[in-house]
């Protein structure tokens, strides 16, 4: 993980905790997928406005998100978002063979 990236984590985490944000704390699944949403929405629509600046912001809400239901999980003993990343990087290797395999492709 990259450091900028661990300390993302590690904030959210601490958003969490007992002596975190109040709200951070009441939030669960459900009262996220809205979050979930409207974030996917603006970086389509940065996307759609060509503008970077914007993109890359609503990118990082986006991947707040994911972050955010990843601690729940975690607080849940489900799953860690380090299982996310692993899951990902297994998934994409998996469907590259002809990359990361000795397949060939034409």
């Amino acid at each position: 993980m990259s450091e900028a990236f661990d300390q993302l984590v590690k904030i959210m985490a601490r958003l969490r905790s007992p002596t975190g944000c109040p709200w951070d704390r009441e939030q669960d699944l459900i009262s996220l997928k809205k979050y979930l949403i409207e974030e996917t929405y603006e970086v389509i629509e940065a996307i759609d406005e060509a503008d970077a600046q914007k993109h890359r912001e609503e990118l990082g809400d986006l991947l707040l998100q994911v972050v955010f239901q990843s601690q729940l999980a975690s607080e849940n003993k489900s799953f860690s978002i380090d299982d996310v990343v692993k899951g990902i990087n297994e998934k994409l290797l998996r469907r590259h063979p002809h990359v990361f395999g000795d397949e060939k492709v034409s």
